[in-house]
């Protein structure tokens, strides 16, 4: 097993030493009811014990994964100033899409939004094999949690009804890390991908929904080269996408100003620390 702990207070400070107590405070105990102890590995652990700690309290709890769940294991490789898959994925629901309508990222970067996108519509329950650590709980029931992975499987829309998935991506290395994490996702099937700039997209299907990412000049980008990105994709989406709903993610407010373009609806978003928002553009 091994710890890992978040949060301090006044006397624990310094989390690899509140972890190093509570590891000797399990071994000490093993080996006085046991008269062994457990070895310790924070690489491939057979159980990860995390403690919280905030002012006078403590919450001690097994955790479930190695790895935080908003990795689903598809990402090797990244753009970028990547989004985060539960982020992205919190990002499609709010736009209400369910596969009806035609989806086309127009600046894809690594896929993660189109990924998400395919894997909700298929609901697919886990898109990777992941190790689950609950699965050495002592309480675990492997025939309980086979049932319930069938039960999602058995859920699984039918690839005939989902509508045209579009991603647009100028960078030809990026453009062939979306290939690759689109593939590993099991989505290649789905998605429509083109290296070219958007500019050079033709859009002849009816009216769906348009999703952007773009720089904003925060981790990627300057700020003035930026305003004719922004300026072109305004020019580009009045003239080509009348009757699609346009939803772009933005962190800098001054250059969304160069769409001019009226938004609908504002969502607040916390994008790795940047405050952002998640805006929706009815396209006249």
């Amino acid at each position: 097993f091994c710890v890992q702990v978040t949060g301090k207070n006044l006397f624990l400070r310094h989390t690899h030493f509140t972890a190093l107590q509570v590891k000797n405070a399990i071994t000490d105990l093993q080996k006085k009811y046991l008269g062994s102890r457990s070895d310790i590995s924070t690489k491939n652990p057979d159980l990860v014990i995390h403690l919280y700690i905030k002012n006078e309290e403590a919450i001690l709890s097994l955790q479930s994964t190695v790895d935080s769940l908003h990795k689903r294991g598809y990402r090797p490789l990244m753009a970028d100033a990547p989004l985060k898959e539960n982020l992205a994925a919190g990002l499609i629901q709010l736009t209400q899409w369910e596969g009806e309508k035609p989806l086309i990222d127009i600046m894809c970067g690594s896929g993660t939004l189109l990924i998400e996108a395919i894997s909700q519509f298929l609901r697919m329950p886990n898109i990777t094999e992941k190790k689950y650590l609950f699965e050495n709980w002592i309480d675990f029931n492997k025939d309980t949690f086979m049932l319930e992975k069938s039960k999602l499987m058995k859920n699984k829309l039918s690839a005939s009804k989902i509508s045209k998935v579009i991603g647009c991506e100028i960078d030809v290395d990026i453009f062939k890390q979306a290939q690759k994490n689109i593939a590993l996702a099991g989505v290649t099937n789905y998605v429509e991908l083109h290296n070219m700039d958007f500019m050079n997209l033709i859009i002849n299907q009816k009216p769906g929904i348009i999703l952007c990412n773009p720089p904003y000049g925060k981790r990627i980008g300057d700020e003035k080269e930026l305003i004719d990105l922004y300026s072109q994709l305004g020019v580009f989406l009045k003239q080509n996408c009348s009757g699609w709903t346009f939803w772009l993610l933005s962190g800098n407010p001054k250059l969304t100003k160069f769409l001019k373009m009226k938004a609908s609806l504002k969502i607040p978003i916390n994008n790795g620390g940047i405050d952002c928002r998640w805006i929706k553009y009815l396209i006249n």
